[in-house]
């Protein structure tokens, strides 16, 4: 297990004070150079909360090239999939992209117009950038 602690040293009184932990645990399934890893953080803002072990986020990181790769680069990727940091905007133009993408790979590649305005439509709705009127249908 990899344990990531945010730490508080004071300037003033010198003390220290735990104000976040991630727990990132590998799962076992991967190969020798591809890890598969859960992470989750854990609730609460000082070493007595997070002794209460209450989980806050939990998200799973597969395929990370363990030995090609820095664990700064697995910690990362553990945040992004925490969904911490970063452009809201961002993650969601990616997820559009992935959709229509899967969309398009489900239909030979090709996707209609028709399509797209109906993947589009789900997505406003899933990602709270829009919300559906009564009636309206996809």
């Amino acid at each position: 297990m990899i344990v990531v602690s945010v730490m508080l040293l004071s300037a003033v009184d010198g003390r220290a004070q735990e104000l976040a932990r991630m727990e990132i645990c590998n799962m076992g399934t991967g190969t020798r150079t591809l890890g598969n890893y859960s992470a989750e953080t854990l609730r609460g803002r000082s070493t007595e909360d997070f002794a209460r072990r209450t989980r806050q986020r939990i998200a799973y990181v597969n395929g990370h090239p363990r030995e090609r790769e820095h664990v700064w680069n697995l910690v990362a990727k553990c945040l992004r999939a925490l969904r911490y940091g970063g452009d809201q905007r961002a993650r969601h133009d990616d997820i559009r992209e992935m959709a229509l993408q899967h969309a398009a790979d489900a239909n030979g590649g090709y996707i209609d117009a028709a399509t797209k305005k109906i993947v589009n439509a789900a997505l406003d709705i899933a990602l709270c950038t829009a919300t559906p009127k009564e009636g309206d249908k996809l």
